[in-house]
């Protein structure tokens, strides 16, 4: 998770290509059956709210590439209200796999290994000739592995390559050891990100897709944001599995959502 200088990563990936930018350096509530629309955060938990992560793809940009302005504007904002915003994303922190709290700063060493993903991907190769193939953005990879399927079901693959994680984030499919989640990682990490201990309800965490199921499990403010590009097996999966959704869709919901968060200091004056 990158922090101190995400305003400067989303200016400049409103200008330049995402996957380009991203693969330099950046890495980084409890589920309900009854999900509830954001507008139901109550205020009072909407003002203690010192840390927002948010997954990346699905829910901060629609195409993968670029951040829009009112992405970066709506970041700014939160961050001049002292609201600590990071990333948690499946494309460069690997699903939880590889964390890092500062740009300057080293890895956090989280004992994960590589060694488990690579396994299954060859038992796959060997199970499904000439349709699984590793993506080219593995090369900046170092826990898990990112593979094309060959249209497979995701299902039919975990079948054959038990021991591991396969999950398809809506954008691609990762493989990746036991253990490894998105929402482990972040409380594992929690302490180290502004160097004093942070409440669970002083985090909100927000995602699109399974791969953030994790984050809804263990932070109690917790908003799925809608993506209409999730398949319809996706789509079912993440019933009930946030505390609370947008109403719209992607970056426009995750922009909807920060700003009843800063609305919420106006009905204090």
């Amino acid at each position: 998770m990158v922090i101190k200088s995400i305003l400067t990563m989303l200016n400049e990936m409103s200008q330049k290509p995402g996957e380009n930018y991203l693969h330099r350096t950046y890495l980084p509530g409890y589920a309900t059956s009854v999900t509830r629309t954001f507008q139901q955060i109550p205020a009072e938990i909407a003002r203690k709210l010192r840390l927002i992560m948010s997954d990346v793809d699905g829910t901060l940009t629609a195409d993968g590439e670029y951040f829009s302005p009112d992405v970066v504007e709506i970041v700014a904002r939160l961050q001049e209200k002292g609201i600590t915003v990071g990333l948690v994303s499946g494309r460069t922190l690997e699903n939880g796999g590889v964390a890092q709290v500062s740009q300057e700063g080293d890895l956090v060493e989280l004992g994960y290994s590589r060694a488990p993903a690579w396994a299954a991907v060859t038992r796959l190769k060997a199970v499904f000739p000439g349709q699984i193939s590793e993506r080219k953005d593995n090369a900046f990879r170092t826990v898990d592995v990112t593979i094309h399927t060959g249209g497979i079901p995701v299902e039919e693959l975990k079948k054959v390559a038990p021991g591991v994680q396969i999950a398809d984030s809506g954008y691609m499919v990762h493989v990746m050891g036991e253990g490894i989640s998105k929402g482990g990682t972040l409380a594992k990490i929690l302490d180290k990100i502004t160097g004093r201990p942070y409440g669970k309800n002083e985090v909100m965490v927000c995602g699109d897709s399974p791969t953030d199921i994790s984050l809804f499990k263990i932070f109690p403010v917790s908003v799925r944001v809608l993506n209409p590009q999730l398949s319809a097996e996706q789509l079912q999966m993440m019933e009930g599995t946030a505390a609370y959704q947008s109403e719209q869709n992607i970056e426009k919901g995750f922009i909807q959502v920060a700003e009843y968060i800063l609305a919420s200091y106006k009905t204090q004056q």
